[in-house]
């Protein structure tokens, strides 16, 4: 356990940040953004992973936690709300060690 370190993904950008640990580490993010408010978010991220960890920003830039995230498949994620919701999506993408 101790070479865990802890991300965290930068609102703004879509950027991992990592503090306290190795310099090293074998990710990459992708920022999606739903303009207009829905309940189902679609993101084809396109990115061959489903190695992922998602974080949602409601349009007001709060955190937002969505009532359910399913990895479609290696190129898509679906993320739902109960009500109709605008923001953006942070995805993390961990390549294979």
């Amino acid at each position: 356990m101790a070479d865990l370190v802890p991300l965290n993904i930068d609102r703004d950008t879509g950027n991992i940040v990592a503090r306290g640990g190795p310099a090293s580490i074998d990710a990459e993010g992708y920022l999606y953004e739903q303009i207009i408010p829905a309940k189902t978010w679609n993101i084809p991220h396109n990115n061959s992973n489903d190695r992922v960890i998602v974080q949602i920003y409601n349009s007001t830039g709060n955190l937002s936690c969505p009532d359910e995230i399913i990895i479609v498949d290696i190129n898509n994620i679906q993320i739902l709300f109960n009500v109709p919701v605008s923001g953006t999506a942070h995805i993390v993408f961990f390549t294979s060690s």
